[in-house]
Order: C-alpha cells, then sequence, then structure tokens
C-alpha cells in the first residue's frame, strides 16, 4: 500500500507541524500547539523523505496520514489481513505492520462500530 509522502503535506494533516518543525526548526504560531511539537518531536524522525515514529518495542513506524487511514483501516480489517477481532487487537496488528497516526485506537472502535452496530 502506498502511503502518502510528507513531502508535501497538506496544512490539515496531523503530521505538518512535526515535518516542519524536524526539517527546518519552524513551530506552529499557537504557544500550546508549539510546547506540544517540542515535547514529542523526540519520538518521530524522517527518513528517506517519510515521517516515522519511533517504537518502544521495535521497528521504526510510518506516519499514515489523515487521508490514507481509511486505507490503512480497510486493508487491515478487510483485505489480505482481515480478521474479525476486536479494535484494539487490530490496531496492534497495523502498528505490528509498521503504521502509526495519533487516533488509531479511536478511529479504529469508531469503524467497527459503524459496520457491526
Amino acid at each position: 500500500m502506498a502511503i502518502k509522502s510528507v513531502a508535501d503535506p497538506t496544512p490539515t494533516d496531523w503530521r505538518t507541524p512535526i515535518t516542519k518543525y524536524l526539517t527546518n526548526g519552524q513551530l506552529p504560531n499557537d504557544n500550546l500547539e508549539a510546547k506540544k511539537v517540542q515535547n514529542r518531536n523526540f519520538k518521530y524522525q524522517i527518513y528517506q523523505g517519510e515521517l516515522y515514529r519511533k517504537s518502544w518495542d521495535g521497528p521504526m513506524l510510518i506516519c499514515v496520514s489523515t487521508e490514507d487511514v481509511p486505507k490503512v483501516l480497510a486493508e487491515v480489517h478487510e483485505g489480505s489481513c482481515g480478521s474479525q477481532i476486536g479494535a484494539k487487537s487490530l490496531a496492534i496488528k497495523i502498528t505490528r505492520a509498521g503504521n502509526y497516526w495519533p487516533t488509531l485506537v479511536k478511529d479504529h472502535t469508531s469503524k467497527l462500530c459503524k459496520y457491526y452496530v
């Protein structure tokens, strides 16, 4: 699956403030958001033009764009990795596949509720 690169992140993409800070030290104008970016920047790294999150238990996780989240959810839930397990287990499966975004568990829970409720 092709993941959108951080080379041209959209303004609404959650990766944009982190990418700007890591590449040229530019912080968001909002002081609270700027503090968050500064405090969390050690968890992220740009490698070969892609933003990765450092994982405590293994490989670096590629940071998935907001636009690509539905594709990743569909691939893991319905695609070749598909299974009928709970949201938390599917979120773990996604991280083991090397993907990350901040609302991973919440997005999975809402997707499961949409399909099975």
